[in-house]
């Protein structure tokens, strides 16, 4: 099984654009969560984790927060209980001085956007 944020090896040119493909997580016993995106190079939840001086797994809760996932949505995704979420957004909050979920994901764009 490959890990949340995984390059799958597989990367398309279509558009004259490098498009690369993820797995971001399982849904169900026979389902997959897939990303196709353009190829920065980097993947967000690194990128946030170095340079937000987060752990991987909350950068990874901050990556679907800024793609305004709910606590639920996250929890299914990366196969954690919504409780756990919680307290990922909680360390997530107190490291980045916010208080709350707009404020943090308000961060993680622009630091997305200081990448491009």
């Amino acid at each position: 099984m490959p890990q949340i944020g995984e390059h799958l090896g597989i990367t398309v040119d279509a558009l004259n654009e490098q498009l690369r493909l993820q797995y971001m997580g399982k849904l169900g016993p026979n389902e997959f969560l897939l990303r196709l995106a353009k190829d920065s190079g980097a993947d967000a939840p690194a990128e946030f984790s170095k340079e937000l001086g987060l752990t991987t797994r909350e950068g990874e809760v901050l990556s679907w927060l800024s793609k305004g996932k709910t606590n639920r949505d996250i929890a299914q995704i990366l196969g954690l209980s919504p409780r756990t979420v919680d307290k990922h957004l909680e360390q997530i909050y107190s490291k980045l001085g916010v208080e709350n979920r707009t404020a943090a994901a308000a961060i993680a764009v622009n630091a997305k956007h200081l990448k491009q």
